[in-house]
């Protein structure tokens, strides 16, 4: 069974329709925090928080409700703000390895959300709201 899954992520993963969406977000310039905190909100798409050693978010981020990628990856999260579902536009959200036990049910109300990197946290269970993100299309549960 889990080879029929692996098989059936990998057909949908070298999608033509996939990859182009995947380009697509390449081409989104990523900054890291320092640099942009205090930047035009209206001109940054892309910014990440890797490996800061942070356990909560800086209030001045959701200024920048434009970013279509965050990456939170290698921080000390156990939870996400309630707030994270102001950045409307979010369609790539990196949350990996992180101290996470519950997921963020926050992360089901970015309806933009196309890929969720999720992997290395602790989630007992994923709920079912996460139906609610129609548009995801690539999640990493790995590990």
């Amino acid at each position: 069974m889990k080879l029929l899954c692996v098989l059936f992520l990998a057909l949908i993963i070298s999608h033509p329709v996939f990859l182009q969406k995947e380009k697509a977000l390449s081409k989104v310039k990523i900054y890291q925090w320092e640099e942009v905190v205090n930047a035009n909100p209206d001109t940054i798409f892309g910014i990440s928080f890797r490996k800061n050693r942070i356990s909560t978010l800086p209030n001045k981020l959701f200024r920048f409700t434009k970013i279509i990628y965050l990456n939170l990856e290698k921080n000390k999260f156990q939870e996400l703000p309630e707030n994270l579902d102001t950045l409307t536009q979010l369609k790539y959200l990196n949350i990996s390895k992180n101290k996470l036990k519950l997921f963020p049910l926050v992360i089901t109300r970015l309806f933009e959300l196309e890929i969720l990197v999720a992997n290395r946290n602790h989630f007992e269970r994923i709920p079912n709201n996460i139906k609610y993100c129609s548009k995801l299309q690539k999640i990493d549960f790995w590990n």
